[in-house]
Parts: structure tokens; C-alpha cells; sequence
């Protein structure tokens, strides 16, 4: 299909036992131009991405409706709301930089 590399926000422990590295090691970072422990980059062959650099862009499927999102959420019966260790972990490492 053509990918050079696959692109992620995760916990760094976990996924370099899989390849990752930081997204610093290719000089590509956030939105905020900022190089966040979180985004991790695989290449897919040997030095896919030799000369490449950039901003990681998620696009618009984030951006959510906060009144759209309310409605949805009102067919589903009512759980309490909460978050787990790994949770935790993760949005711990996105306020984190290199």
C-alpha cells in the first residue's frame, strides 16, 4: 500500500518491545510542534523515513460537538464514569516532552 510507517500515541514501555521509537528520532512532532513521549513512530522498513520530518496531524475525526456527544450518549444505560491505571499512565505521558 505504500506506508512508510505506522504512527501512534501510546505508552513508549509498552510498544517498544514492538519496534517504536519516539517521534523525536524522526524529528516529527504534535500538532503543538512539540515532541511528546506519547507519539511513537514505527517504520516499516529500514530508514523509511531517512529525510523526512513533519507534524503528526490527526485531522478533524477528534473534534467533537460537546452537545452531539451528550445526545449520542443518552441511548446507552447510564454507567458511572471512571478511569484506569492505564488511563491514567497515558494522559500522564501526553503532558510529557522531550
Amino acid at each position: 500500500m505504500g506506508y512508510k510507517a505506522i504512527i501512534i500515541y501510546g505508552d513508549p514501555e509498552y510498544y517498544k518491545r514492538f519496534g517504536f521509537k519516539v517521534s523525536k528520532d524522526y524529528n516529527i512532532t504534535n500538532g503543538d510542534k512539540k515532541y511528546t513521549v506519547a507519539l511513537l513512530v514505527l517504520e516499516l522498513f529500514t530508514n523509511a523515513l531517512n529525510g523526512i520530518e513533519g507534524i503528526f496531524d490527526e485531522g478533524k475525526i477528534y473534534e467533537v460537538n460537546k452537545n452531539e456527544l451528550k445526545d449520542f450518549d443518552k441511548q446507552f444505560i447510564k454507567k458511572e464514569k471512571g478511569y484506569s491505571k492505564t488511563q491514567d499512565r497515558f494522559n500522564e505521558l501526553l503532558g510529557k516532552y522531550i
